[in-house]
């Protein structure tokens, strides 16, 4: 009950306050207050219904169509990208170490090509590779040494 409607029905001095005029002025703030609050509800159910449907949106897309409800825990929400990152990661990986062994092939290949023997670095196959050779790191690296 607001202020307003407390004030006027104790200034009230009637015998009968079912009877007095204040009874129905009360009930007509009480309605009013219950059309504003009604009005605010309404308005609130529509907000939460816009978030609940873009949240399940949100899940569906993040989780590439795997969970898109809205009351699903974050957990299994935080799992499920978690899930498809590390899928992607390892997709994005593939090539990329395929690519590499055939750089690496590539690189064996010509490693002693050249007139004196290494290409980098000049060195008979027989000295091997100089320090700072950059073929003989990169190949070392690869042996594991």
């Amino acid at each position: 009950m607001s202020e307003l409607l407390i004030k006027r029905h104790r200034d009230c001095d009637c015998e009968e306050p079912d009877a007095c005029d204040c009874r129905e002025e009360r009930f007509k703030c009480m309605e009013a207050e219950n059309d504003r609050l009604r009005k605010e509800l309404a308005d609130d159910r529509h907000d939460l219904g816009v978030i609940i449907h873009e949240v399940s949106l949100a899940y569906d897309a993040i989780t590439n169509g795997k969970l898109s409800k809205p009351n699903t825990a974050y957990g299994y929400i935080i799992e499920a990208v978690d899930e498809r990152l590390d899928q992607a990661a390892k997709e994005a990986e593939e090539p990329l170490i395929d690519r590499i062994r055939e750089l690496e092939t590539a690189l064996r290949d010509v490693e002693w090509m050249g007139i004196s023997g290494c290409l980098e670095c000049n060195r008979t196959r027989y000295k091997g590779h100089a320090p700072d050779c950059l073929i003989g790191l990169a190949l070392a690296e690869e042996k594991g040494e």
